[in-house]
């Protein structure tokens, strides 16, 4: 059996600062978002969310892909009272006691933004092995241009009452102490901590250490309905829910969600448009 290290297989360069760059020149920045919890938004505030992310894939420009990741975890309820036999039980830890041991979905979200490279890796290798000035201030503009993206797209879900936080290199990558979002991603570690030794195999079905993965793709429209709504009805309690719903918080098992959208150039598109009409 043929094996590769992660290190071969990953398009990861490295990082500057905290944005992550890949084999490509492609440069990457990432938000952790905290989103209000299911069951908790009227219709109208649903719609606002949804408004908000279409505002943001408005501030991005050509050229640019946006991913959304989505961790749901399985997990159990723990109230973590501290006992003290001084104190008398109140109200709240009552409340937090009943729902003690209980399954639920614990949930992470992160924004990815990145700037796809348009030709700068191809003019480097055939330069000289040093940037030149020219390509060096136009790497600097594309590093300009992607945090000034992050404050703005920040600035913006700041303003609409969800909470932001910027990804930092440690985070992603991780240090000798904890495992960062990558590792975790690969190595379905939901729970974090310490790393987990293992690997994955495409041999007969995906396996990743012990466990078995299904992935399932929706990426042709013709397999989306022909209207759709920012919200939705709980198939028990009736109350809005995202369109998404049924894919993320519906499913009772630990999953993750990726969603991508992108954002071609005008040239780009007006050419594929100009093949399909020649096709056809």
């Amino acid at each position: 059996m043929k094996i590769k290290t992660i290190e071969e297989v990953l398009p990861i360069l490295g990082f500057n600062g905290n944005v992550l760059v890949s084999d490509n020149l492609d440069l990457t920045i990432g938000l952790k978002l905290h989103l209000p919890e299911v069951l908790t938004c009227s219709g109208e505030k649903i719609a606002l969310l949804h408004d908000t992310f279409h505002r943001v894939v408005n501030l991005l420009p050509a050229g640019s892909l946006m991913h959304k990741q989505d961790f749901f975890m399985a997990d159990k309820f723990r109230c973590n009272l501290k006992s003290n036999g001084n104190r008398a039980e109140s109200l709240t830890d009552s409340y937090l006691q009943h729902f003690e041991g209980r399954s639920y979905l614990r949930h992470e979200c992160y924004l990815y933004i990145s700037i796809l490279n348009r030709g700068q890796l191809k003019n480097y290798l055939s330069s000289s092995l040093i940037f030149s000035k020219r390509e060096r201030n136009s790497l600097e503009l594309q590093y300009d241009k992607i945090r000034e993206l992050q404050a703005n797209l920040t600035s913006l879900f700041s303003q609409s009452g969800i909470g932001c936080a910027p990804l930092t290199r440690e985070e992603a990558a991780g240090d000798d102490h904890t495992t960062g979002l990558i590792e975790r991603f690969l190595t379905l570690n939901f729970q974090g901590g310490e790393p987990i030794l293992g690997g994955i195999d495409f041999r007969d079905r995906l396996k990743v250490m012990d466990r078995f993965v299904e992935i399932l793709s929706l990426s042709d429209y013709s397999h989306v309905p022909g209207e759709v709504r920012p919200t939705g009805a709980h198939p028990q309690t009736g109350l809005p829910v995202s369109l998404v719903y049924p894919v993320t918080w519906n499913l009772p098992f630990s999953h993750v969600t990726n969603q991508f959208i992108c954002v071609p150039g005008q040239q780009e598109v007006k050419a594929s448009l100009e093949d399909q009409c020649h096709i056809d």
